[in-house]
């Protein structure tokens, strides 16, 4: 099991290293593209996609969202809601580097 532990780990360094890069190319990527233009490249297609659309809701209904909110966190305190747990998952975590 130790080496297939280690092999994840290794895996996920890749992974985190890519990610770091992807993350510094990102600004100057966006900047050069065009919005919602498919760039196509050999096994893949790139979009600089428009943003999320994300909803802003009148005050009233921000209000039920609140007292819903607050109805939950007491059931929960109360132990009438019922806790469930969804499917184990790897956690896979590097020291920070200064």
């Amino acid at each position: 099991m130790k080496e297939l532990i280690e092999k994840y780990a290794a895996l996920k360094l890749v992974i985190k290293e890519a990610e770091a890069e992807i993350k510094a190319i990102q600004p100057e990527l966006k900047e050069q593209m065009d919005l919602d233009v498919k760039y196509e490249i050999e096994g893949a297609t790139i979009t600089l996609a428009s943003g999320k659309v994300k909803w802003v809701y009148t005050e009233a209904t921000t209000l039920i969202e609140e007292e819903l909110k607050k109805t939950k966190k007491e059931e929960e305190q109360l132990g009438i809601a019922t806790e469930t747990r969804g499917e184990p998952f790897l956690l896979c975590t590097f020291p920070k580097v200064k």
